[in-house]
């Protein structure tokens, strides 16, 4: 039967699962939006044959509905940001809460030293980089459609069809893209507020020669859609500002009995194993980090 810290972190699990779906389709919506608004941009070039002013004014729109477009989907993971900050502040405090004898005398200092270090971080916009090179992406995809459309003497309809229909267009093949990122993104900037949480609760509730010190555990989702690298890592200790290690050979182990390959692990391999300090450890990982302590349980 599970622990009462083992359902407090399911019960959070769930909470951060719920929250996912959310976020990322708000991020589906902004990109929808930033579609419908290249279309309209792009229909109300003059209707013909593509031609060469054709090309230069629709390269000229694209930019440009782009550059909002981006503009879209930095607002929205801005915004997640800070979401998620808050949420790994308040799951980790409500931990330390239920497993610390002595919260109730460092929990308002704590919940201060929380959110300075956390208002400090927000300000770091790192999602700006992913945001960046999607929109370059579907810049350069995009320039392809219309060169092509000029070269083929398509019409405008044609061209537009092909930049911006939902089942085959540009943006339908993007899509998934526009969704990892989401997953991605929430994923580093829960973990980026929960470290940062951790580390202010680890300075201010352990001594520097604690024999039982606060460290962070992998807690990982358990079904069919696990990656053979979450089943290895999952329950795993590591100090709060130090690194996980996975033995190659176990997530190896569970990919042959998953049946699934072991592509797309983010952390680097290094003496025979995966090692890495940071959320998430492969694409569309959905583990996160909690706070623990060995005397808490296995």
């Amino acid at each position: 039967m599970p622990s009462r810290i083992e359902r407090l972190l399911d019960r959070q699990a769930a909470e951060l699962a719920k929250l996912d779906e959310k976020d990322a389709a708000l991020v589906l919506r902004a990109l929808d939006d930033g579609r419908r608004d290249l279309a309209e941009r792009l229909r109300r070039l003059p209707e013909s044959s593509w031609t060469a002013q054709h090309t230069r004014m629709a390269l000229a729109e694209t930019e440009a509905g782009i550059r909002q477009l981006q503009e879209r989907l930095g607002v929205v993971l801005a915004d997640q940001e800070r979401r998620r900050h808050e949420l790994a502040m308040e799951h980790l405090l409500r931990v330390l809460r239920e497993q610390e004898s002595e919260f109730a005398e460092v929990g308002g200092p704590l919940r201060t030293r929380m959110i300075a270090r956390l208002s400090q971080d927000q300000g770091l916009l790192l999602h700006r980089h992913s945001v960046q090179r999607y929109g370059s992406e579907l810049i350069t995809r995009i320039q392809r459609e219309i060169v092509l459309g000029q070269t083929s003497q398509m019409t405008l309809d044609q061209v537009v069809d092909r930049i911006v229909s939902t089942d085959q267009g540009v943006f339908a093949s993007m899509r998934y893209r526009a969704e990892l990122i989401a997953r991605m993104e929430a994923g580093r900037q829960y973990d980026d507020g929960h470290q940062a949480s951790l580390e202010e609760a680890s300075d201010l509730l352990d001594d520097p020669d604690d024999p039982d010190p606060l460290m962070k555990r992998a807690d990982e989702y358990s079904d069919q859609r696990n990656h053979p690298f979450s089943r290895a890592l999952h329950g795993r200790l590591a100090p709060v500002k130090g690194e996980w290690e996975v033995p190659v050979a176990e997530v190896q182990m569970w990919a042959e009995q998953l049946g699934k390959g072991m592509g797309g692990i983010l952390w680097r391999e290094e003496g025979g194993q995966f090692k890495g300090g940071r959320y998430p450890a492969h694409f569309n990982d959905r583990g996160r980090q909690v706070a623990w302590r060995r005397s808490w349980g296995a």
